[in-house]
């Protein structure tokens, strides 16, 4: 009798040992690495974890990013202006790169659907476009040739009196060029946090002199 008492009160106490052991996650699972996920840059372009650091990411991850994304309700592209000054004062080889990176808004029916096709010709007479978004930013940037990355902060010169676009500058890139082609991404921050990734394929690397 003393036996199965005994039993009794330790049947409860054993369950409940099993079930706490069954809610711990194995320690042993490894954790999926960013370059190990096949989709860490969505279709939308918003990025899991906003402070990742896009060195961390493949070229091809990279290179999944949309080239149009909705930020605030607003549709956003990305254009450049890529340039290599040779002028007289420089040196022989010329300055580094320099990078004017434009984000600009679209209204919604010029645009398609979610990073696919080119805007479509404008319609007669043009949609005004809505105003960029109050608050959101450019935190940094990357430009891609090849297998090659450059990653790099960006500076922001202030507010032009389009209200409709913003630009930031990136600035001592490498030599490469000019006259190649590379792919830019910038990472678009909104007033809640949240990032994302906006791509402007095949821009051409200028010269000046």
């Amino acid at each position: 009798m003393y036996e199965q008492l005994l039993q009794k009160c330790l049947t409860p106490v054993l369950t409940l040992i099993v079930l706490a052991g069954c809610e711990r996650s194995d320690p042993a699972t490894p954790r999926v690495k960013p370059d190990e996920s096949s989709d860490i840059v969505p279709s939308t372009g918003a990025l899991p974890q906003a402070d990742l650091p896009l060195s961390e990411l493949s070229v091809d991850q990279l290179l999944r990013a949309p080239e149009a994304v909705v930020v605030e309700g607003t549709l956003l592209k990305l254009r450049t202006y890529i340039y290599r000054d040779f002028m007289p004062m420089s040196p022989p080889d010329g300055q580094p790169m320099r990078v004017q990176l434009t984000l600009y808004t679209l209204e919604s029916s010029q645009w398609p659907g979610e990073g696919g096709g080119e805007p479509p010709e404008p319609r007669v007479p043009a949609p005004r476009k809505p105003p960029f978004p109050r608050g959101v930013v450019v935190n940094d940037a990357c430009v891609i040739l090849g297998d090659e990355l450059w990653s790099t902060n960006v500076s922001d010169p202030g507010r032009t009196d389009d209200e409709t676009a913003y630009t930031v500058i990136a600035s001592n890139g490498p030599k490469w060029g000019p006259g190649v082609n590379v792919d830019v991404l910038v990472r678009v921050v909104d007033t809640n946090g949240k990032a994302f990734l906006l791509k402007a394929p095949n821009q051409p690397i200028r010269r000046t002199d």
